[in-house]
């Protein structure tokens, strides 16, 4: 018999996503010991199918769950001491700051195991309910290390009082590759593209129809594909149809087959009011899609940057049809925007992503990390 795997890292997180499986599929191919550990397979708002198997050792807790806000679940599971600790993992990495991660912190402490954190995000979007305020503090003091995705996570944990050695940027990196050679904007079939949950309280989906509305009234004939299934999707659709927008509604379109669906579209629109991150965009770039967003996207002027890569606007419906319009009607200026964003994505690809994560690893685990002050 083959003697076990010693286990450098496991983390403990909500569930496993394509994006993060790609991720954890390519540490462990790369050598690290990795394994993970979740609260569930599948949360109610997600519909991801994943084929074949995991190329790291993964298990499932049962547990409990409640939806303590719009996108955000809370778990308590049993048997986290016990899964731990068959593990014994060198280092615990949790993934938030909900009951089931105090927990794994708990068992952390029990067994004297390093603990980093990593988490999405930035000050607009972190909760800061009295649980947030009393327990966040209470993980980052033990955590030797964090994972940000983007600036606005660095500089809320620098306000929190993280050591910048301690800080690690990992890109948030799409669970497929875009394309090496993308459409030029004439050959898309559509202007507009939404691809997220149908929702006004968190994605702004009435935003979007106001925005198509008022562009296709400047610019008859606007096409506008809709992706996604939400708590508002019938008033959006019914907004954009009853004032006679050429559109195209899918509830769902597999993770795997997205490719065409970015490639297809002449620009991306995420007008969040809030959104830690917004993978989307990263999706959308690789496939030489600008973006028009928000100042509450975590990626708005990170990778999104205005007039460079994309655009970011305040929430104001006429300057973002205004926006859309310049770019759909210059050619030259939408192709610049294209191909900076092709450009930024290509430095933040799943090798970036890897690297961070495994330096994370190595400096949390080695005794000296936990004497920084």
């Amino acid at each position: 018999m083959s003697a076990r795997r010693a286990i450098d890292a496991v983390e403990l997180n909500n569930m496993v996503t394509p994006y993060t499986r790609r991720l954890f599929d390519r540490l462990s191919a790369d050598g690290l010991g990795f394994a993970v550990v979740s609260c569930t397979r599948s949360e109610r708002n997600r519909h991801w199918h994943f084929a074949g198997e995991s190329g790291f050792p993964h298990e499932v807790l049962r547990g409990y769950s409640v939806e303590v806000g719009p996108r955000r679940f809370a778990y308590l599971n049993h048997g986290i001491f016990r899964t731990l600790s068959r593990f014994k993992p060198d280092l615990l990495v949790l993934n938030g700051f909900y009951p089931s991660m105090l927990l794994g912190l708990a068992w952390a402490r029990l067994t004297r195991t390093p603990v980093a954190l990593r988490v999405d995000g930035g000050v607009r979007d972190m909760p800061m309910s009295a649980y947030h305020r009393l327990f966040r503090p209470l993980v980052l003091r033990q955590c030797r290390a964090v994972l940000t995705c983007g600036a606005k996570g660095a500089a809320f944990f620098r306000a929190a009082g993280i050591d910048e050695r301690r800080i690690f940027h990992m890109p948030l990196v799409p669970a497929w590759d875009g394309p090496s050679d993308v459409p030029d904007m004439a050959s898309r079939g559509h202007d507009l593209l939404w691809v997220a949950e149908i929702s006004n309280a968190v994605k702004n989906a009435s935003f979007f129809a106001e925005v198509a509305i008022r562009l296709n009234q400047m610019r008859p004939g606007l096409r506008v594909r809709v992706v996604g299934t939400g708590p508002d999707q019938q008033a959006m659709i019914a907004a954009l149809t009853e004032s006679g927008v050429a559109l195209q509604h899918d509830e769902a379109v597999p993770w795997d087959e997205m490719l065409p669906v970015f490639c297809d579209a002449r620009l991306l629109l995420l007008p969040s009011r809030r959104e830690p991150w917004g993978l989307v965009c990263n999706e959308a770039m690789q496939c030489g899609t600008p973006c028009l967003v928000s100042p509450f996207v975590g990626a708005a002027d990170d990778l999104v940057i205005d007039e460079v890569t994309g655009r970011v606007l305040p929430l104001d419906a006429e300057q973002w049809a205004q926006a859309a319009s310049r770019l759909l009607d210059d050619p030259a200026a939408w192709h610049r925007l294209s191909e900076a964003g092709r450009a930024a994505m290509a430095g933040r690809g799943l090798d970036a992503s890897a690297t961070a994560y495994r330096a994370m690893v190595a400096f949390a685990s080695h005794a000296d990390a936990g004497r920084l002050s």
